[in-house]
């Protein structure tokens, strides 16, 4: 991480893996000792038809009991892709590997809470800019803990897949401004539009981080010129990355 010590960049490593692992455990033991009511229902059928369509089909479609399903677009297919992909790994249980793949997004979402913490939050009173204290850890500690957070793994929603695509896209946007690298700020666009495909009310998400993040940031590439092109080159990818819905 920009800015931090060889032994602050050992100790956050070793922070994050210990979050991970308590926010993996603790999921995985709820999705053991939990069992929903009919979990497949109202939005999440929606989103379960979806995903078998384009598995066994190829075709984004929310028509049932056909060979022929006709393409629509009532839904998003960000997460219907993730459903779609339990259905080619294990057809008959795709279920339960939905969730604990979900399972494993809340635990990377914790380690990005942290990161995006440092990057963006104040340091504790005394402490070195960077160190994972203060604000930064408080908010993976309720991330980690907090119970609805730690029950959205055993539920068929898109916050889930949201939530750590939201932030993967925010900590590579940082790193590609503050680098320079247009590889990374493609890349950070290209994870945004995805996100906008799991949840299309974050349209304009990337527009205000667009002037934020340099800000934070400090970005120093020369001029104002340089962090305008960069930032058109994302937004564009991230708008044409996009997916639109009928109203």
């Amino acid at each position: 991480m920009i800015g931090l010590t060889f032994f602050n960049r050992y100790r956050i490593l070793l922070i994050s893996i210990a979050l991970f692992c308590a926010a993996l455990l603790l999921r995985i033991e709820y999705l053991r000792n939990t069992v929903v009511d009919g979990p497949i229902r109202a939005d999440a059928r929606e989103y379960v038809v979806y995903g078998f369509n384009l598995a066994r089909h190829g075709t984004f479609s929310m028509q049932e009991n056909t060979d022929n399903p006709s393409p629509d677009r009532h839904r998003t297919p960000g997460y219907p892709l993730l459903i779609a992909l339990a259905f080619l790994l294990k057809k008959n249980q795709f279920y339960p590997v939905v969730l604990y793949m979900q399972a494993f997004f809340g635990a990377v979402t914790a380690v990005l809470t942290l990161y995006c913490g440092i990057l963006f939050m104040p340091a504790a009173p005394g402490a070195k800019r960077g160190e994972p204290f203060g604000w930064a850890l408080a908010a993976v500690i309720l991330v980690v803990f907090f119970p609805h957070l730690v029950s959205m793994s055993g539920y068929l929603l898109s916050e889930t897949l949201f939530s750590v695509v939201l932030l993967a896209a925010v900590a590579l946007y940082y790193h590609g401004l503050r680098k320079s690298s247009i590889m990374l700020l493609l890349l950070s666009a290209l994870i945004f539009g995805y996100a906008h495909m799991t949840t299309p009310t974050m349209v304009f998400v990337p527009v205000i981080l667009g002037v934020l993040v340099p800000v934070s940031a400090k970005i120093k590439t020369g001029g104002f010129t340089r962090i305008k092109v960069k930032n058109t080159m994302f937004l564009t990818v991230s708008k044409r990355k996009s997916y639109g819905t009928d109203a």
